[in-house]
Order: C-alpha cells, then structure tokens, then sequence
C-alpha cells in the first residue's frame, strides 16, 4: 500500500518524536510484538507516561512481551502500580451506550495530558488499537473525523500517538482512508513520509 522505495524514511520507532501521530499497518503478531514493545519501554525509561488502549490482544498478551527480562518485567510492573503505564479497554472508552464521539474522546484523552503532567512525568505516549471500529454501529465519517481531531491533539499537546490498523482484518478502503489522516507511517520498525496524508482542514470537509 505504500511503497517505503520511493518515499523518505525519517527515523526509527527509537526516535519518536513529541507531536508524532502515525499510522501503522502491521500483518502479524511478530511484527505487533516488533513495535510495541521498544514503544513502551522507551518511554517509561524517559518517564513519560504510556496509555496503551487495547481491544484485540489482551492486557496479559501484552505484559507477556515483557517476561524475558527481569528488568523490563520489573520497570513494566512497576510503572502498571504508579499509575505510569496505564493498559485499558478502546472499546469502552470510545463507545459508550453505542454512541462514539471523537469530541469526548478528545476531552479524555486531554485530561490525562494533565494528570500525567501534574504527576511529574514528561510527556505522554498513547497507542491505540482500531479493531474496535470494526464491531462499531457509526459511518467512516466519525472515524475519520476523530483521527483529524486526534492528529491536532498530538501536535498541540506535544505527545506521539501510534494509531494500530490490523491488515489482517481490515478491508483495504478502511487502511486507505487511514492513511489519509495521518502525517507519518510507520512501515516494520522504521517512520516514512506519508505521501498520502490530507491536511485536517481538507479532510474535514470531506467527511462532512
């Protein structure tokens, strides 16, 4: 879907930077395990908070990518019982009473920019599981309107948000309209250009 030959990489997922919104297309458990795992982990060793919603894999599948090494297991153990890596359920937070607003959602993930900041951390790192659009009762048009609205919020708040796209089970209209909304993609383990991001102002009145 996107050809990384012909486009510019800019970094790796190590090198993430404050107001980075991506989209990735992963294809396996592999490669989920690949990027997960050096996204959290190198932000609790930064102390930056992690905010990891989840909907596919489950909370214990995720701490599993962890049980290898004594001092990943400890620091992600750790930042679970401060309040540092907080691991919670998409679907309950996007939908609720099977209404999705992406303004509400904007507004909680805003309040936790502040908790975070008032805790002592230095930023926020969010990671998102989208499979939870696809049991969802809502036209593309809120989606994509919440992830215009959540490309402003990474870039006026200052944190990096990695929005998950599974290829295995969405429909390739879904990935493109994904890759529409967001500046950057992540490709394996490496950060490119997305060639065919649509600034938010365009892509509002799109889908509208």
């Amino acid at each position: 879907m996107i050809d990384t030959s012909t486009i510019r990489r800019l970094r790796g997922i190590e090198d993430l930077m404050p107001g980075d919104h991506l989209c990735w297309l992963f294809q396996n458990d592999t490669s989920h395990r690949k990027v997960v795992k050096p996204f959290i982990l190198n932000g609790l060793a930064q102390e930056e908070a992690v905010i990891y919603l989840t909907d596919s894999h489950s909370p214990r599948v995720l701490l599993g990518y962890f049980r290898n090494e004594d001092s990943e297991s400890s620091l992600v153990q750790h930042s679970l019982e401060n309040g540092g890596l907080k691991i919670l359920r998409a679907e309950g937070l996007y939908v609720r009473e099977g209404y999705f607003d992406p303004e509400a959602t904007i507004c909680f993930l805003e309040r936790e920019i502040r908790q975070v900041l008032d805790e002592g951390h230095s930023a926020i790192r969010i990671m998102e599981e989208m499979t939870w659009v696809l049991g969802a009762n809502f036209g593309s048009d809120r989606l994509i309107e919440y992830e215009v609205r959540l490309d402003k919020f990474a870039s006026n708040n200052k944190c990096q948000v990695i929005c998950q796209y599974d290829r295995r089970v969405f429909s390739s209209v879904q990935l493109m309209e994904a890759l529409l909304t967001h500046p950057i993609a992540l490709v394996e383990t490496n950060i490119y250009e997305n060639p065919l991001y649509i600034p938010p102002q365009y892509m509002l009145g799109q889908s509208r």
